[in-house]
């Protein structure tokens, strides 16, 4: 589906044809002309206005189906809830236990349980679905099965403070 507009003087009146965008140069057309709207400053009630706006969804539209956002990780998602709401470490004890388990959440160390998942949903106002996403494996064991040319998953670290690791049969 692809949006395409175009402007159409008659009598001084800016008449537009908003169609599906479908194509990334109908895309950019869309892009100029709302640029070229937004630069008016139309007021709000006007037939520029709502012109305006239904550009904007189209392209929005296109955007959403061309570009789409993955959900982010839920450990970044925590820390950047924690960055907005000028949260500490601290603060997170209360939704997922002691020092050391926030600690351990927020390095990767431990995955998040069903009852903190529910915490953090309930007080940083986090999605469930991305808290219930799969987290990305710590980048140290990432690395390391890259250069062992095995999956993450097969990697676990061994110990505490051991830097060696335990490779799982495939």
């Amino acid at each position: 589906m692809v949006w395409h507009t175009r402007r159409i003087r008659q009598n001084e009146i800016l008449i537009m044809k908003i169609q599906v965008i479908h194509n990334k140069e109908a895309h950019e057309a869309a892009l100029r002309e709302l640029e070229h709207l937004m630069e008016t400053d139309p007021p709000a009630g006007t037939k520029r206005f709502a012109q305006m706006e239904l550009l904007a969804l189209v392209i929005n539209d296109y955007e959403r189906r061309h570009f789409p956002i993955p959900p982010p990780d839920p450990i970044e998602a925590i820390r950047f809830r924690m960055e907005q709401q000028g949260m500490t470490r601290r603060d997170l004890e209360k939704s997922l236990g002691s020092r050391a388990r926030v600690s351990e959440v927020l390095n990767r160390r431990r995955r998040l349980s069903v009852p903190m998942m529910r915490n953090l949903h309930r007080h940083l106002h986090i999605p469930a679905e991305i808290l219930i996403a799969e987290p990305k494996p710590p980048r140290a064991v990432a690395l390391k099965s890259q250069k062992l040319g095995i999956g993450a998953r097969q990697i676990r670290p061994r110990g505490k403070r051991s830097g060696s690791l335990l490779v799982r049969p495939g």
